[in-house]
């Protein structure tokens, strides 16, 4: 498989969820852990993008955003600013993606478009490739104020790609209710060993 520049988006204020999501104990372990072992199957090493000191305990590079407080589209500008080449963007709060998603992913891209997973009906724009020829772009969307990361997709033409097998990977744990129900329902195959 390819391997492509990573970056953990982990720099939100995660103010629906009260504390930092990706550090916040799920099962036993940082939720980002999860994150940390799926990439580490695929021989990737990921920069993690966050502001929280906690982040420096995983030994990976850590950097803040470029510019604070605008959203995932703020992330995927510090990460292609970063890396000066197509990235891998992964949200920090969706904790069960699977290596195939990620295979999947990377195997039916379209190069020098975005590319993002769809599974039934709903996009994911934040398991996706984007490439480094749209910094330009993405600048002027911050500058602008137009954050929103599904009108950003449609304006850039993504290839959205809709995985053909079933999934539990994108669940997003944005709130403690939803904190709760991922605890209860936690897979054997997350278990902490």
């Amino acid at each position: 498989m390819t391997v492509i520049k990573t970056y953990l988006l982990s720099g939100g204020k995660s103010s629906r969820m009260g504390e930092d999501k990706g550090l916040k104990f799920l099962s036993g372990k940082p939720m980002i852990t999860y994150l940390l072992d799926t990439l580490r199957q695929l021989d990737i090493e990921p920069v993690i993008i966050a502001h929280h000191p906690g982040y420096k305990t995983f030994e990976l590079t850590v950097i803040p955003d470029k510019i604070k407080d605008k959203g995932p589209l703020g992330g995927i500008y510090t990460a292609l600013s970063h890396a000066g080449e197509t990235v891998l963007i992964i949200s920090a709060d969706t904790p069960f993606v699977e290596p195939r998603a990620i295979k999947y992913l990377i195997k039916h891209s379209i190069k020098d478009l975005i590319n993002v997973l769809n599974y039934k009906g709903s996009t994911q724009p934040l398991c996706g490739l984007y490439p480094f020829r749209l910094l330009p772009e993405v600048e002027c969307n911050l500058i602008a104020n137009k954050l929103k990361m599904m009108d950003f997709l449609a304006e850039h033409n993504a290839n959205i790609l809709s995985i053909p097998f079933e999934s539990n990977g994108f669940r997003n744990i944005n709130t403690p209710e939803e904190w709760s129900k991922a605890e209860n329902e936690i897979s054997t195959n997350f278990k902490t060993a």
